[in-house]
Formats: structure tokens, C-alpha cells, sequence
């Protein structure tokens, strides 16, 4: 109690510690969520003449200069996530777009009826669909009725919902597996206050992915939804705090009309932008999830070493209940497990034929991974649930390479190996080619090798995918 009474108090002290610094007329705050959203589309290729980088630092850009870059990139074809984030740009920029004689109307020409929106209603689908060929027959949970090995698969299907209700304020809901498994509001500017933005409702929260600090399968902790109320505040250009409180974690068996299992789930962030190379960001969570009770910590950093490359770390720390210890190999008993990494992230434009992500981790014996950071989508890796309670200390090295051909090709090559204190050492590496033939189909055909498994040193088995992705 006496901890969640620490994360409420800190979470008044910040959330008020003052109003968003004055920034000259014109300009853009450098935590806009614009910054973010050209990065992305910059480090995807789509904004031409825009090197990684450009739009990560503390110098506030003009409104006329990032209209000038979305300007250009509304003219390339540009399909799923970054057709989305070109829209949303658009709309926030359509006045100095207007200035600079571009017409977003006609950009809203080439988009679908579904993308324009039907009676103020936009809606978005994300489908896949899978065909896994194994060389060894054992189930994976890569099927939603939880079917064959080998065969096509259906891997997801979901449908996105968004209206705006005014100006400031929106609805979104997701339908997945059947059933709405979130939906929430948005309100920016609450209050009257600038910076100021509540969410309320079933919701996705991923405070990893905003730091991009693992570049595989899935973050350490959170990246699910959470039933609950959050607040950010965006504090000048240097900081930007955000604290939650929610009943419950997950999707739940029945999506939103699950009834709450009574879990308390309690989180405090602080994100601050030091200047142009330099960030650091500090989370908690506080986890009372029925049967397990735990409070995780982590410290992230981020320096940029010149353009193009980048420096990342993360430090957790937990603290674990005796009642939800995890049991390990030697017997002992680790209340306070800690885990590290540390990320090197090399941009294509730098290397010209590739982009780079090498990244080294140690999990402490008795960690509780809310998912398996690792290991390609089809198939669970390391180990054979959603979770992955670490038995003995664990070293992992992770490799990731990128070559984006052109607009329609891409392929990538990956390696991870994972050394567990007291037995066998076992790795795996999967080689993908992606062809894009429509803005929004792309197919992808991969073929993963795996060598060894925890607590199976003789595992040997080979997977081929061959997916479908269809998104718009």
C-alpha cells in the first residue's frame, strides 16, 4: 500500500509541475507526437531527402518545415500503418499544406471509402493469414482455434474503429478474435489544459515500443491492454509524464465485457529529452494480478552517437511477493530479480545496404517475463507459453538486419541465441523476403531454423511461412 501511495503522490508532483514551456509562434514542441510519426516514416523510406534522424532532437521545427516533408511524402504510394500516420499528419498540418498549394483533397482522393471515413466513422482491417510447414509436428499457438501444425492458418483478423467527437476528443475500438477487445477515449487538451491528455476506457499501453527498445518479437512487460484511466502531461519541451491506474490487464476471455478479476495494475513514467542525442526515461508498475503480485522497475537511456546510429539501454528491476516467487534451477528463492541489455540500432541510410540491430541481454534467475521478447512470430520462443518465468540466468545475443530494396522489395535476416546458466545452450535464425504488391498486400515467405530448445538441448526443428498481409 505504502508503494502505491508513493506512485500517486509522485504522480500529482509531476503531472503538476508546470505548463508547457513557451515555444515560439509557429513552432512545433520537440515531444509532439509529429516528431515520432516522421521519424518512422523517414526511417521506412518514405520521406525522400530526410535521413534518419532528422526529426529526432530538441530543436523545434516550424509548422512551414514539417508541412514541407509531409508535402513530399504525399505524393509517394504509401499504403497500412504509414498511409495512417501520413493521414493523421495531414489533417494536423492542412493549413500550411493549404499555404504551400497542396491539396489534401486530393490526397484524400486516392484513399478508400473505409480510410475517408462513413458518417464520421474511419475504419481500418489488419488481417494474416499463414501457411507453416514444419519439419517436426508440434503445436505452436499460431491459430486462433488453436489447430494444426502444418496447414494454412489464419493468424489474425481485426478490425480498427475511430471517430473523432470533436475537435480535441475520439473514440477507437478494436475487434479481434471475435469480439471488441478494446475501446476508449481520448480527450487532448483536457481541461483546457495544454498537454493535458486523458484515455479512459480498454487500452493499449507499451512504454517500451515508445522508448524502441526491443526490436524482435515483444517488449518485457505491458504491450497489452489495460482496463483503466490514464493521464499524460507533456511539461515543455523537455519532459512528458504519464501515470495510470487499472482494474484489469489483458484482453480477457470475453474482450471488454469481461468482468473484472479484481486485479489493481498501477504505473508512473517520466520521459525526459536531455537535447538532440540524449534521453532517459523512468517507469514502475505496480502488478496485483489475483494469484501474482509483483512491482517492476526500469530505467531506459537512449544516445545518439552520430546520425544514423543509436545507443540504448534498459536496467529492470522487480520486486516479487513470496507468494509468487518464480522456481528456479538452484533452488534459491529471488525476490528481487534484476535484467539488462544493452541495443546498438544502425539505420540503412548509414550502411546503404542494411540497417543493424544488435542487441545483448542478461535476465536474472527468477525474472517474470510478461512475454517472450524473442523468436519469430509463428512459433513461441523460448519457451512454450505467453510468459516466460526465467529459471537461472540467462545471456542473450540478438541480430537483426534490414534491406529495403525498393518500395515493393525487402528482405531480413535474424539470429538469436540464448545461453541459460546450467544448461545446454540453443539459438535459432530465420531468413524473409517481402514483396508489396499493392499499397495495401504484401506476402512474405520465411524460413526459420531452430536449434535446441530450454531444457532440450536435442530440439531440432525448421519452420517455412509463407504470409499474406493485408491491411487498409
Amino acid at each position: 500500500m505504502g508503494e502505491k501511495k508513493g506512485l500517486v503522490f509522485a504522480a500529482v508532483l509531476l503531472l503538476t509541475a508546470g505548463t508547457a514551456a513557451a515555444q515560439p509562434f509557429g513552432d512545433v514542441p520537440v515531444n509532439h507526437w509529429a516528431y515520432d510519426a516522421l521519424e518512422e516514416l523517414s526511417a521506412k523510406g518514405v520521406l525522400e531527402g530526410y535521413p534518419a534522424g532528422t526529426f529526432r532532437g530538441t530543436r523545434p521545427m516550424s509548422r512551414y518545415e514539417i508541412a514541407q516533408a509531409v508535402a513530399g511524402a504525399m505524393n509517394r504510394d504509401v499504403s497500412g500503418a504509414e498511409r495512417k500516420k501520413l493521414m493523421a499528419l495531414a489533417a494536423e498540418f492542412e493549413p500550411e499544406l493549404r499555404a504551400l498549394g497542396v491539396k489534401t483533397d486530393a490526397f484524400d482522393s486516392r484513399l478508400s471509402t473505409l480510410e475517408r471515413g462513413i458518417g464520421g466513422w474511419r475504419i481500418g482491417v489488419e488481417t494474416r493469414f499463414d501457411y507453416n510447414s514444419w519439419s517436426r509436428n508440434v503445436p505452436y499457438r499460431g491459430s486462433y482455434t488453436g489447430g494444426t501444425v502444418t496447414g494454412f492458418d489464419m493468424n489474425r483478423a481485426r478490425l480498427f474503429l475511430h471517430r473523432d467527437i470533436s475537435g480535441k476528443t475520439s473514440f477507437g475500438a478494436r475487434w479481434n478474435n471475435g469480439q471488441f477487445d478494446r475501446y476508449y477515449l481520448e480527450a487532448r487538451d483536457f481541461l483546457g489544459w495544454k498537454g493535458f491528455k486523458l484515455t479512459a476506457g480498454q487500452f493499449l499501453i507499451n512504454w517500451e515500443a515508445a522508448d524502441r527498445t526491443y526490436g524482435d518479437r515483444d517488449a518485457y512487460a505491458m504491450n497489452t491492454s489495460y482496463r483503466g484511466i490514464q493521464l499524460e502531461k507533456t511539461i515543455g519541451s523537455l519532459c512528458s509524464v504519464t501515470a495510470f491506474a487499472a482494474s484489469m490487464r489483458g484482453n480477457g476471455l470475453n474482450g471488454i465485457y469481461t468482468a473484472n478479476p479484481s486485479d489493481e495494475v498501477y504505473g508512473l513514467r517520466a520521459r525526459f529529452s536531455f537535447n538532440e542525442r540524449l534521453w532517459l526515461s523512468l517507469n514502475g508498475l505496480l502488478n496485483n494480478l489475483g494469484n501474482r503480485n509483483y512491482s517492476q522497475w526500469w530505467a531506459a537511456a537512449g544516445w545518439r552517437v552520430c546520425s544514423g546510429v543509436d545507443l540504448r539501454g534498459v536496467y529492470y528491476l522487480e520486486d516479487i511477493a513470496g507468494d509468487s516467487l518464480v522456481p528456479t534451477l538452484s533452488g534459491s528463492e529471488e525476490p528481487n530479480p534484476a535484467s539488462w541489455k544493452i541495443i546498438l540500432d544502425v539505420k540503412q541510410d548509414l550502411l546503404k545496404f542494411t540497417s543493424l540491430w544488435l542487441e545483448y541481454a542478461h535476465i536474472g534467475e527468477g525474472f517474470i517475463m510478461e512475454h517472450n521478447p524473442w523468436g519469430i512470430r509463428a512459433v513461441e520462443w523460448p519457451s512454450a507459453s505467453m510468459t516466460w518465468d526465467v529459471s537461472s540466468d540467462t545471456s542473450v545475443f540478438f541480430a537483426l538486419a534490414r534491406q529495403r530494396w525498393s518500395r515493393r522489395w525487402m528482405t531480413f535476416g535474424r539470429y538469436a541465441r540464448y545461453s541459460p546458466d546450467g544448461q545446454s545452450a540453443y539459438d535459432e535464425w530465420t531468413a524473409c523476403v517481402v514483396f508489396r504488391y499493392t499499397p495495401q498486400i504484401a506476402f512474405a515467405l520465411a524460413y526459420n531454423e531452430q536449434n535446441g530448445r530450454r531444457g532440450e538441448p536435442d530440439y531440432d526443428n525448421s519452420q517455412i511461412i509463407l504470409r499474406t498481409f493485408i491491411a487498409f
